[in-house]
């Protein structure tokens, strides 16, 4: 792919990749890496398959961009300006494109943000409030990369030298990247609370950055969401490209109203494009357009029989392309037994141990399944017993244990693999 080059604000040049077509995405990413990595290793080729023109610049210090080794051109905040710059280079305008990055670009992102973009969308990706609101500096990378620029032995094996080793495969420049570590700046609480724009924090459910969700809480327009993997893995995860995707591109933001409208009009193609995803993909997806609480609470409102409170578009995410049928009456609509399926089949992906843990919510999802677990849909009870055993939800052990006898096979099955693992959960 081409590169181009634009002038940071103190003249340097600095590169990017643009390809695709269609709305604006910039995506700035992670320390030693390059804006190639989006394409090579992360989701950028999905968003760019729904209408987005990617813009993929090589932060200073890394890629293509200038390596240079003058203190003076890494100035506190010297990567928010290049990013200010890039997008005053490529002339857009409050609200002309969003704007993404993840771990040191998801950094980047924020004080982009707090000194006055205004993309329409943002994501926070692979970063929490400590790395965001805190020190910028030290640790194992200001370590690392001082022993290589001094010359410095390192303890073989240790964090150090293992990092020491990677900066060296992958032809860095140490000098110039500790130049650019002390050039961080930290925004504090009161500036995270003063961005206006609607952000996604996504996080990968091993990432040692715990704290991703107090991140999102400060953003007055934060949503929250976790996905499959560590902090080097979750980037390539099916489930980080599914969440990022639906939040910018609205596949998964299936409003009462919004449904509503799309029928009227007779226009199905964004509900075509959400049922290309599996059913993992499309409810990571929805807790991170709508939140995993209200996903949880949807899918228990149907597991109780509460079908009229749960909209046509959680039910939409649920079900996916068969969904259509139902919602307009098919197969006993919406208070027939494939919606509680796919609500079943909704927590076991949806489940996230601190939303289902907080005050009573608990108590109520596991009255849902110990319910669903005697629905008269054999289906049900099978998925039911399902999310019992993967989510380990002990007060529906002696339910599971009644479903041993179950007239259905697959039923007995799934109860008994419940048993197995709550009575070993409880031992």
């Amino acid at each position: 792919m081409d590169i181009s080059r634009f002038a940071g604000r103190d003249g340097r040049q600095l590169a990017y990749r643009d390809t695709g077509s269609g709305r604006p995405l910039i995506l700035m990413h992670g320390f030693l890496g390059t804006g190639s990595h989006w394409l090579e290793r992360g989701p950028a080729a999905a968003l760019g398959e729904h209408g987005f023109r990617l813009v993929l610049p090589d932060l200073r210090g890394h890629g293509e961009s200038t390596r240079s080794h003058d203190p003076q051109l890494y100035p506190p905040d010297v990567l928010a300006d290049d990013g200010l710059a890039l997008i005053d280079h490529l002339g857009l305008g409050p609200g002309e494109y969003d704007l993404g990055g993840y771990s040191l670009g998801a950094r980047i992102v924020v004080r982009m943000l707090a000194r006055g973009a205004e993309p329409g969308r943002a994501v926070v990706a692979g970063q929490g409030l400590a790395k965001v609101s805190g020190p910028q500096g030290g640790g194992v990378t200001e370590r690392a990369l001082t022993a290589l620029v001094d010359g410095t032995a390192l303890d073989p094996g240790s964090p150090d030298a293992k990092l020491a080793h990677w900066v060296g495969q992958l032809g860095a420049d140490p000098r110039a990247l500790l130049l650019l570590l002390g050039s961080l700046v930290p925004t504090p609480a009161g500036a995270l609370r003063r961005i206006a724009t609607p952000t996604l924090v996504v996080i990968g459910d091993q990432d040692e950055r715990s704290d991703a969700d107090e991140l999102a809480a400060l953003l007055p327009a934060g949503r929250y969401a976790r996905v499959p993997g560590g902090h080097g893995d979750a980037f390539a995860a099916p489930e980080f490209g599914a969440a990022i995707t639906a939040f910018l591109a609205g596949l998964a933001s299936f409003r009462r109203d919004g449904i509503a409208r799309t029928r009227a009009r007779g226009d199905t193609e964004s509900m075509d494009r959400s049922a290309s995803l599996t059913p993992r993909q499309r409810i990571a997806a929805e807790c991170a357009s709508r939140g995993g609480g209200a996903v949880i609470a949807g899918c228990v409102a149907l597991l109780s029989g509460r079908a009229d409170e749960v909209d046509d578009g959680l039910i939409t995410v649920l079900g996916g392309e068969a969904a259509r049928h139902v919602l307009d009456g098919g197969e006993g609509g919406r208070s027939g037994h494939w919606p509680r399926i796919w609500a079943a089949r909704g927590l076991l992906h949806a489940w996230d141990d601190r939303v289902v843990e907080a005050d009573a919510t608990a108590d109520t999802v596991t009255a849902a399944l110990i319910g669903a677990m005697g629905d008269h849909a054999w289906r049900v009870r099978e998925m039911a017993a399902k999310v019992v055993a993967r989510h380990r939800v002990g007060g529906a052990l002696d339910a599971a244990a009644a479903l041993r006898d179950d007239p259905t096979a697959r039923v007995r099955a799934a109860a008994a693999r419940a048993v197995v693992v709550l009575t070993a959960a409880q031992a």
